[in-house]
């Protein structure tokens, strides 16, 4: 994971791919590599009858992750934010008026969703580049994603990893203390595993060099959709998305 803290991402960053002689291998045979590996391991799980962590729809990824929302409130933030000294200090002085945090959380590049209280599933798409939020009970609906649906906000990923938990945990300051501390430690896989133990859930964006992801609420079906506002071809590869289970 990228722990830059809000800094420029540039395209030359990144660890890059190598052959088995050591080379460095250029843009377009690391596509090449990747194209191949991708069907590779799609004709594997034909033949054998297997699938990979979670459950598939097409090219969707259901994660077993799910979210516990009790407020109402689901927020949707750059994981580094809850260890944000500042953003921390504006969530101490809001208190406990959620209204008043709402506008905090987007104040630094985040946002809150109203939702029926209950358990959350999270589907994602690596190829679609879109993610849905929707009820444990329901089942994904792929016919409902309309890309032209106005979004209500925008958020800002610059980690690559985005945290979705119920809004009243930024009223927990001992758990905001614990987050900060692991994180500044560069224990942030431990800091995921705290926000998952809190009920939440944490997921790769799309963009390797950081995303704005749009805010789509479907509200006859209590649903959430998020998709990248600017198109990029620097797109997380699957290994990647493996490795946001982790």
């Amino acid at each position: 994971m990228n722990r830059s803290h809000g800094r420029k991402f540039s395209r030359n960053s990144g660890r890059g791919s190598f052959d088995n002689r050591g080379r460095k291998l250029s843009r377009s045979k690391r596509s090449q590599r990747l194209s191949r590996g991708r069907e590779r391991n799609r004709r594997d799980q034909r033949r054998s009858g297997t699938r990979q962590r979670g459950a598939r729809t097409s090219s969707t990824l259901v994660s077993k992750e799910r979210i516990q929302l009790e407020s109402g409130r689901l927020l949707l933030i750059d994981q580094f934010m809850p260890a944000n000294e500042l953003f921390r200090e504006a969530v101490e002085k809001a208190g406990d008026n959620l209204e008043n945090l709402e506008e905090i959380v987007r104040k630094f590049g985040g946002e809150v969703v109203k939702l029926e209280p209950g358990t959350y599933k999270i589907a994602r798409d690596p190829f679609k580049f879109f993610m849905a939020i929707y009820p444990e009970t329901g089942e994904f609906r792929e016919q409902e994603l309309d890309k032209s649906m106005k979004a209500i906000g925008t958020v800002n990923v610059n980690t690559r990893c985005l945290a979705l938990v119920d809004l009243e945990l930024l009223n927990d300051t001992e758990f905001l203390k614990q987050y900060s501390n692991l994180w500044y430690q560069g224990k942030d896989k431990k800091c995921r595993d705290l926000l998952r133990e809190a009920g939440g859930a944490v997921r790769y964006g799309f963009n390797r060099h950081g995303d704005e992801l749009g805010v789509h609420v479907f509200r006859e079906a209590n649903r959430v959709y998020l998709w990248p506002t600017v198109e990029s071809s620097e797109f997380v590869t699957d290994e990647e998305v493996e490795e946001a289970a982790l």
